[in-house]
């Protein structure tokens, strides 16, 4: 790590060893959860804009449609957004979900995380090839993103077997 402590830390001790070693043991302890998108949305306060936009797709009423007669609907967030969406893929409404996500991509063009849920609604739409073409888009923008990686090693999984 390229540290240097002067002759205290460069010292070497009784049992042979320096106080600075080349090696470090890294221990890691991650909690983590899944978000709960139907819990979510039966705690939404009904006035709530994200459980009405809700409503109105299970209500079956287009997404085009929806956000051309919603007057405030600058005041909806891109997260709120990602919410709506990703609780229509809870409610196994792929075709709604990636309506709602094309919009969200149309809304916040800045936002390259949409690829990602672009891509898993287009897997889950058993449509791998424009699936990996979302999930590369992701590594242009953020080529750390590990969840793209993943997604497009699956990809590659499914397309050999």
């Amino acid at each position: 790590f390229e540290v240097f402590g002067g002759d205290f830390w460069s010292s070497v001790m009784e049992n042979g060893l320096t106080q600075l070693s080349d090696e470090v043991e890294v221990e890691v302890d991650i909690h983590c959860r899944r978000a709960d998108y139907q819990a979510r949305y039966l705690t939404e306060d009904s006035t709530s804009m994200v459980k009405t936009i809700l409503d109105r797709i299970r209500d079956g009423e287009e997404i085009d449609s929806i956000f051309n007669s919603l007057q405030d609907a600058e005041g909806l967030s891109s997260g709120q957004m990602t919410s709506i969406g990703r609780t229509l893929l809870a409610w196994q409404m792929y075709p709604e979900a990636l309506s709602l996500f094309k919009k969200k991509k149309e809304l916040f063009p800045e936002n390259y995380s949409i690829h990602n849920d672009l891509g898993i609604t287009r897997l889950l739409l058993n449509d791998t090839l424009l699936a990996k073409k979302e999930f590369e888009k992701v590594l242009i923008d953020e080529p750390e993103n590990s969840k793209a990686y993943e997604y497009l090693r699956l990809i590659r999984r499914m397309v050999h077997e």
